[in-house]
């Protein structure tokens, strides 16, 4: 639909609407009370058509009713007229009994026009692509080769043995429904509406009867099944709101050209193109090295199928059977080779496609609720990952507060957060913590800043001109090639509007992460070296590390606020060379007492403290300094209800429960414990970890209540049988499977050399067993109660002893003790007090529940608070 233009006038409860739609049909229904206010509706009517270049159908041609209510009371209508655009309308009729046909109380009108040829609609080549069915892609492969140049012989194949679309089922009519439609056509029109009716009638049924019996093959675990479901339930139609408008076009770009072209294009270029003349220079003194076939069959290995295709429809199936055969594998390896040794990329292969997400989950009002998702060609992806694999270590490594890199994972900074909430509690320091925003972080990025970085580190580039030994300046020099972006092609509604670029990282390309993520630490690591002479000791050491990062969730931590303070003003001057701000608005600070948390001056403007008890979201995880059990249970409750829903169609389905027990693990059980590895080991938060598991075992078991049943004994029969079948299907229980991981989680934090070993030894137990041997008067002692069980390292140490780091470098020894602290400190699968269900029964006598929620002080006893320092 190209244009939409609405008039209406209210005369007192009455309001007149005209809808012209260009390329559809449009129906006027005229009213013999209001011929003078439909004469004038029509002459706008006339100036709208006159601006479209429609045409009308004759008025005369129209004369007989076609809107035929089945209500007695309501009168007959017809057409006033038939707008249609790029054909010549002269003759018009009503098809007199087609009411069944069009399944509502309006006959079929027909138009005689004349068509004009129109652009041949070209099908988008990018996104998902399945190979065509009864392709013999071995033969395709195995053809004499042509002489062309390579990427555009592949991506020629690619267009000839792939179709659009994943693999997914699609609904087949049946032989009888074919046969019942075929006679509906050809019925007198006396029996024509009941054979239409059984046809709409069959339909169903079989449409139905599909679908239900994909559910049943998707609660068996056939992905096949499940990717056709996910797929039919795909969002569609999101941007139509947004493209209504006459100029959406020029809208769009703006927005865009607002977020991607804000830095001058020309100091881009010439600052990119001096850093690539040095690096040409330092070529000149430095042996180039080919790519290998060995290479890039090390760079397919972690390749998923199915993922989608740039442009080029290049996809992963195809590039790993070219690379398998010898002849292509040669002229694979010689692509690459070529790729480096000139340092720059065909066109076909840098350009790639963008398209648009919604951001909200009603339909976006502004393309600021949008989100750019770019799809680039698998063989830009494929050389961006032969470049981190020969010197990708040059950037990613080094970086102790970047938790994005190489050997890091995003739950030991929540280990950190929480060690840093842990020590506030324990010794009662005034701690404050900043999650900060980054503003636009991955599409504001200077390109130059991030060439400078891959000159210097990778090139090996001096500040003062020359190169250090080691450097790697072919390699840098074909980097630079990959993050110089121009362009955004984003395809929406049919349409593919280009955007300048001059800022930003290249859209889908694998090195893009590597490369921010290394500004971002660079960045925060030189601001807390600035700010570490203001931070002294209180109450013990200070912190080794004063924040840290995962890609552009930056977070600061400390007990002096005139220490991070400075830290936040110097980390802002050094974003701000880079083209990246911190978004105040979006800034959550918390602190650990009640008072005393201040304001802090961050982007001009004064960023007062959440009041003391709110949770904020690190990582997707809950982060408070007030009762942490509770918000955690809360927070995986929610997760694993939300993920349930989601599927519960699957996992209700009646088949076998065991196969739906193993669906259950791989759809709800990742998004429940989500930074599980980092929760206090407690008796709490594991028995409601497992009682959300079998209550929602319970629900896919679809059990009953017996007659006289009362809740108490539905509540107790039932989850007895939900244990049963737990342990029956050999299924791993919640909190079994929460401890594994976190003791491999503390392993992997002692093995590793930076960030998450010294954070770990900072006020360990074996620090304090040293210091309560000093005197008193020397000796650091707690401030207040705590409670010291909700420690993990406690846990780890009553297994592993005090050396537990040491022997977590041996990883035999530490995975033969994983065992053990598993059966230690695992929940039993049942208390043996089975009568206590009675206090989930409402209005007891008693007055109160007795099973309550044990936040940290009730799990505290009068033994532990005298014995606290002992």
């Amino acid at each position: 639909m190209a244009a939409l233009l609405r008039y209406s006038l209210a005369l007192k409860l009455n309001i007149w609407t005209i809808s012209c739609a260009c390329g559809a049909i449009v129906v006027l229904r005229t009213n013999l009370d209001f011929w003078g206010i439909f004469n004038k509706l029509k002459y706008i009517l006339f100036m709208v058509i006159s601006n479209v270049g429609a045409n009308l159908a004759a008025e005369s041609s129209l004369k007989r009713p076609n809107a035929l209510p089945f209500h007695v009371i309501m009168t007959n209508m017809r057409l006033d007229y038939v707008l249609v655009r790029g054909a010549q309308a002269q003759q018009g009729g009503v098809v007199v009994g087609s009411r069944h046909l069009a399944r509502s109380d309006h006959d079929l009108v027909w138009v005689l026009i004349n068509t004009v040829p129109l652009p041949k609609h070209t099908k988008p080549t990018w996104g998902a692509r399945r190979f065509r069915p009864h392709t013999d892609i071995q033969a395709v492969v195995g053809a004499p080769l042509q002489q062309e140049d390579t990427h555009a012989a592949i991506s020629r194949i690619a267009l000839n043995t792939t179709v659009q679309g994943k693999y997914t089922s699609k609904f087949t009519e049946s032989t009888a429904l074919k046969m019942a439609r075929q006679r509906a056509h050809q019925a007198a029109p006396h029996e024509a509406r009941e054979a239409w009716k059984r046809v709409n009638r069959m339909r169903k049924q079989e449409l139905r009867a599909w679908h239900g019996n994909l559910v049943v093959r998707a609660s068996q675990i056939d992905w096949y099944a499940y990717r056709t479901l996910s797929h039919l339930q795909r969002r569609e139609g999101w941007h139509h709101k947004l493209v209504d408008e006459g100029n959406w076009k020029q809208t769009m770009a703006a927005h865009f050209k607002g977020i991607f072209a804000k830095a001058p294009s020309r100091r881009t270029a010439r600052q990119l193109g001096d850093t690539r003349k040095a690096l040409t220079a330092l070529c000149k003194v430095t042996p180039w090295r080919p790519f290998t076939i060995d290479e890039l069959k090390v760079a397919t290995v972690k390749w998923k199928s199915g993922k989608s295709t740039g442009p080029d429809a290049i996809t992963h199936e195809i590039l790993r059977y070219l690379l398998n055969d010898d002849r292509w594998g040669f002229r694979l390896a010689h692509m690459m080779s070529d790729f480096l040794y000139k340092g720059e990329l065909p066109e076909g292969v840098l350009k790639g496609i963008t398209v648009l997400l919604p951001k909200t989950l009603e339909d976006p009002a502004s393309w600021g609720d949008t989100r750019p998702i770019t799809l680039s060609s698998s063989v830009l992806k494929w050389f961006s990952q032969l470049l981190l694999k020969r010197c990708g270590g040059k950037i990613q490594d080094g970086a102790p507060y970047q938790w994005a890199c190489r050997g890091k994972q995003a739950p030991e900074l929540l280990v950190i957060l929480r060690r840093v909430v842990r020590m506030a509690k324990e010794w009662g320091t005034p701690t404050w913590i900043i999650k900060l925003d980054v503003s636009k972080a991955f599409d504001s990025v200077w390109q130059e800043s991030m060439g400078e970085l891959v000159g210097r580190r990778v090139g090996g580039l001096r500040a003062g001109g020359g190169g250090t030994p080691g450097g790697e300046p072919w390699e840098a020099r074909a980097w630079l090639a990959l993050l110089e972006a121009r362009e955004l092609n984003i395809a929406v509604a049919d349409e593919v509007v280009s955007v300048p670029q001059s800022n930003g990282v290249r859209q889908g390309s694998p090195d893009s992460p590597v490369l921010f993520s290394r500004i971002i630490a660079d960045d925060l690591q030189e601001a807390l070296r600035d700010a570490q002479p203001l931070l002294g000791e209180n109450r013990g050491p200070p912190p080794p590390h004063s924040g840290g990062a995962f890609m552009d969730d930056t977070y600061l931590w400390g007990y002096s606020k005139e220490h991070l303070q400075y830290a936040l003003a110097s980390l802002e001057r050094r974003l701000a060379s880079h083209g990246l701000a911190i978004n105040p608005g979006k800034t959550a600070i918390i602190h650990s007492q009640p008072q005393g948390g201040g304001t802090f001056l961050i982007g001009g403007e004064e960023v007062a403290c959440k009041p003391h008890g709110t949770v904020i979201t690190a990582l997707g995880s809950p982060i408070t300094f007030g009762d942490t059990v509770p918000v955690l249970v809360a927070e995986m409750q929610h997760r694993a209800r939300k993920a349930f829903h989601k599927n519960a169609k699957l996992l209700c389905a009646p088949t076998p429960l065991k196969a739906r027990l193993t669906l259950h693990q791989a759809l709800v059980r990742g998004a429940a414990l989500w930074g599980g590895q980092s929760w206090p080991v407690t008796d709490a938060i594991l028995r409601a970890v497992n009682s959300t598991q079998l209550q929602q075992i319970r629900r896919m078991m679809h059990p009953g209540r017996k007659a006289g049943e009362t809740w108490a004994e539905w509540n107790i029969r039932t989850l007895r049988g939900a244990r049963v079948a737990l342990q029956q299907s050999k299924v791993v229980r919640w909190s079994s499977f929460q401890l594994q991981h976190t003791w491999e989680l503390y392993g992997h934090m002692a093995r590793s050399k930076h960030g998450g070993r010294d954070m770990l030894q900072w006020r360990n137990l074996k620090w304090w067993e040293a210091e309560k041997q000093k005197p008193k008067s020397q000796r650091v002692t707690h401030a207040h109660r705590y409670n010291p069980f909700v420690d993990t390292e406690r846990q780890i140490v009553r297994v592993a002893t005090l050396d537990w780091m040491e022997k977590a470098c041996n990883m035999p020894v530490w995975s033969a003790l994983a065992t053990e602290f598993v059966k230690q400190f695992d929940v039993p699968w049942a208390t043996g007090k089975q009568a206590s269900i009675q206090n989930l029964v409402p209005n007891m006598s008693s007055g109160h529940r007795g099973a309550r929620v044990a936040s940290e002080a009730e799990e505290l006893t009068a033994e532990q608070a005298r014995h606290l320092d002992i």
